[in-house]
């Protein structure tokens, strides 16, 4: 049978392992959404040199 201090270590482990997983969770999140806002702010434009050795550039949708 389990002993009640080692049932109290294994639950504090749990609590600890939530938290660390949630805190990864809630940074990816938060990283995920950064990426969008400047993917929104700074959309990926292609440049184009032409023959004329002008350059032209081209939103990429």
């Amino acid at each position: 049978m389990i002993s009640q201090q080692a049932f109290n270590n294994f639950w504090n482990a749990l609590v600890i392992t939530g938290q660390g997983m949630s805190g990864i969770f809630i940074f990816m999140g938060l990283f995920y959404i950064a990426i969008k806002l400047l993917d929104k702010l700074f959309p990926y434009e292609e440049e184009k040199i032409g023959k004329g050795a002008e350059k032209e550039t081209e939103k990429v949708a």
